[in-house]
C-alpha cells in the first residue's frame, strides 16, 4: 500500500465483480459489510482495534478477490475471527460463527437463508484471506500517531473527540488504504484543529511532513462524505443484484479459487 495508488488503482485491481457491479454498486455494499463488522464488535464485546484490523483485512482481501467467488458475509465472519487473532484476543470460532448467523439471518426464514455458515467455512476461508493478503497481517493504525500530536500540541479535547471521529471514519473511505496511518491521523487532527477554530496552518506549520499531501488528503475526506450519500441510494439495489452473483453456499467450497495477489 501507500504507493502513490489511487482510488480508482483499487478498482482495477479487481475487474470481474465490474462485469456485474457498478463502481457505486461495488463500494456501497462494501460499506454495508463495514457498517456489518462495526456491529458485530459490540455484540462481541471485542476491543475495538480488533473491529478496525479486520476492515482493513475485509478491505484488503477484496482489492484481489470478488463476490463471484467469496460471499462476502462469509468473508466477514472470517476477517474478524482472524483480527481476533492477530490482535492477542481470540474469539471462539463457534461464538463468531453464531453471532454472524444472527446478524444475516435476522428477519429470513431459516429455510430460505443463504447464510448457514458454519465453523469449517470460516477455517477454510481463512486459509484463503491470508492467502490473498499475503500472509502480511501486521497492521499500524492511526490512532497511536493522533493521540501523539495532540499530546505534543497540547490541543483542546473538543479536538481530540472530532479527529477521533474522522480517524475511525476513515476505515470507511479508501484513505485508509491510500495513505499512510500517521498522514490520516494528521489529516483528521487537521480538520479537527480547523473546525475548533485553531489556525491549523500554523499548528502544521513546524510539523516535519508534506503539506501538499496533507491538504489532499483533508480534501478527500470531505469528498468521501460527499461520496457516501450516493452509495446509500444505490445500496438496496446494489445489494439485491449481489444476491445473484455470491457463489451458492452449497458449491462455494468447490468455487473458491482465490486469484493471485497483486504486487505490492
Amino acid at each position: 500500500m501507500w504507493d502513490d495508488a489511487t482510488k480508482n488503482d483499487l478498482r482495477k485491481r479487481n475487474p470481474l465483480d465490474r462485469k456485474h457491479l457498478t463502481d457505486d454498486e461495488i463500494d456501497s455494499i462494501h460499506l454495508a459489510n463495514i457498517a456489518l463488522l462495526e456491529e458485530i464488535g459490540p455484540r462481541l464485546r471485542v476491543r475495538q482495534i480488533i473491529i478496525y484490523t479486520a476492515i482493513i483485512f475485509y478491505r484488503r482481501f477484496y482489492q484481489t478477490q470478488s463476490f463471484v467467488n467469496f460471499d462476502p458475509h462469509l468473508v466477514v465472519g472470517t476477517v474478524f475471527f482472524l483480527a481476533s487473532k492477530v490482535e492477542e484476543s481470540q474469539l471462539s470460532l463457534t461464538t463468531v460463527a453464531s453471532v454472524l448467523h444472527h446478524y444475516t439471518t435476522s428477519g429470513v426464514d431459516e429455510d430460505e437463508s443463504m447464510y448457514t455458515f458454519q465453523d469449517k467455512d470460516i477455517l477454510e476461508c481463512e486459509f484463503y484471506v491470508i492467502e490473498a493478503l499475503q500472509f502480511d497481517l501486521i497492521l499500524h493504525h492511526p490512532f497511536p500517531s493522533l493521540l501523539q500530536f495532540l499530546d505534543e500540541f497540547e490541543i483542546h479535547e473538543e479536538c481530540l473527540q472530532l479527529a477521533w471521529q474522522l480517524v475511525q471514519y476513515s476505515y470507511r473511505t479508501d484513505i485508509i488504504l491510500l495513505y499512510p496511518p500517521f498522514m490520516v491521523a494528521y489529516a483528521a487532527a487537521y480538520i479537527s484543529c480547523r473546525d475548533a477554530g485553531y489556525d491549523a496552518a500554523q499548528v502544521f506549520a513546524t510539523v516535519n511532513i508534506k503539506k501538499d499531501l496533507l491538504l489532499k488528503i483533508v480534501g478527500e475526506f470531505q469528498e468521501a462524505v460527499d461520496d457516501e450519500k450516493k452509495l446509500y441510494a444505490v445500496q438496496v439495489a446494489a445489494l439485491e443484484k449481489l444476491e445473484e452473483i455470491i457463489p451458492d453456499a452449497t458449491s462455494a467450497e468447490a468455487e473458491a479459487t482465490p486469484a493471485a495477489p497483486a504486487e505490492k
